[in-house]
């Protein structure tokens, strides 16, 4: 396939997901997202496209996510592989030909709610792991009490 047609074809799938994200934005969020504060589109050939940044969606919870939006499940395949071998990780949304809007919206939300599921799951594991070392610590603080009265005792 030409160069060229790939590139039109993967601009008109960027306008539909760019309109998806406005309208799940006006939405003003959902039971299953928090509400979107801003989008950003970045511009083709800039330095976010170039590092595979299609989209940023900033939530008025504070995270920014990184969207890519690909035509084929080949293409996020190839893309996601890209991803691993140089350590980094981007949502990718697939807009196939065919694809209704709802079709586009439901996978906007799906994959930023996989992200959010992702970081607090991250984040409850860091507090687990806080909380076991400061038992640790109390242990064995506790230990060295009683280390320490055992010698005062006797």
């Amino acid at each position: 396939m030409d160069h060229n047609v790939n590139r039109s074809r993967g601009s008109a799938n960027e306008a539909m997901v760019e309109e998806a994200l406005i309208a799940i934005m006006q939405r003003n969020g959902s039971n299953v997202l928090p509400p979107i504060e801003r989008i950003v589109h970045a511009v083709p050939n800039s330095n976010l496209d170039r590092k595979g940044i299609d989209f940023i969606v900033k939530l008025k919870n504070g995270c920014d996510i990184c969207l890519q939006v690909k035509s084929s499940k080949r293409a996020r395949r190839k893309f996601e592989k890209k991803c691993r071998n140089i350590g980094i990780s981007i949502p990718v949304i697939v807009v196939s030909t065919g694809m209704k809007f709802w079709q586009i919206v439901r996978s906007i939300v799906k994959t930023i709610k996989l992200v959010l599921d992702s970081l607090q799951r991250k984040t409850n594991e860091k507090i687990h792991q806080l909380r076991i070392k400061s038992e640790r610590k109390r242990k064995k603080k506790d230990r060295c009490r009683r280390d320490f009265a055992f010698c005062m005792c006797h």
